[in-house]
């Protein structure tokens, strides 16, 4: 882990080696030294432990293990350290499983209401991977979090929106056209996208279309037009 001091990653990887090697058994050990040291009093140690949980809960048989979960939420709401809680917010979206009520509203929190905004951003991202598609509580979430003051954390919402939403889904629809006026052209590309895929066929298309031709910006033609389905040739 890029930051994590070397005698720090080492152990923790010495004793992910060792539940590999030793199996489930080995691994619950594992897991249980983790929860332990996410409450270290060292920053570092509780930092690697957070990153490390993600690794080892990847394994299918825990995917979202209780104990694992309820650390990385403690964490993530509690921590006094941003480079922990982020490190938590990843292992929650390597690791988490999808629509598990609590993962999410701690998530639906660190995203909307945490003070760091690549903090916030991580938590768009694992809200994407996490939440069911067409739920309405991940849905208004990412809606809100269209309204945030950094361009990154605005761009991962509607990413996450196209995945969110399913086809043809109104409120989503509506938040990723407004999006369109966004001051950043990172965001409205991804605005652009993400309405291609949630109504791709047919007006919607148009209505992008001429939005975006309507700025005379090549750079914006070029990236749209490969999102189309059936592509509009407008002469710029």
């Amino acid at each position: 882990q890029q930051g994590i001091p070397h005698w720090e990653a080492a152990e923790i990887a010495s004793e992910i080696t060792a539940g590999r090697k030793g199996g489930v058994d080995a691994d619950l050990v594992v897991i249980e030294v983790l929860v332990k040291r996410c409450f270290n009093s060292s920053p570092t140690t509780r930092r690697a432990a957070a990153a490390a949980m993600g690794d080892v809960m990847q394994r299918a048989q825990f995917r979202g293990d209780t104990r694992a979960m309820q650390a990385l939420l403690d964490v993530v709401r509690n921590d006094p350290e941003v480079l922990v809680q982020r490190a938590a917010v990843q292992s929650m979206w390597k690791a988490g499983i999808q629509g598990e009520e609590r993962t999410l509203e701690t998530l639906f929190w660190a995203a909307t209401a945490h003070p760091e905004p690549q903090l916030r951003k991580g938590a768009v991202e694992a809200i994407e991977r996490l939440t069911v598609p067409g739920d309405k509580a991940g849905i208004e979430c990412l809606s809100a979090c269209l309204e945030d003051a950094y361009a990154e954390v605005r761009e991962a919402a509607v990413r996450a929106l196209e995945r969110a939403s399913l086809e043809g889904g109104e409120e989503a629809t509506a938040a990723a056209e407004g999006m369109l006026q966004d001051s950043s052209w990172f965001v409205r590309r991804a605005a652009a996208r993400a309405l291609t895929m949630i109504e791709p066929e047919g007006e919607r298309q148009a209505s992008v279309a001429a939005k975006v031709f309507g700025r005379e910006d090549k750079l914006w033609y070029a990236e749209v037009q490969g999102y189309l389905t059936k592509p509009l040739f407008y002469p710029i």
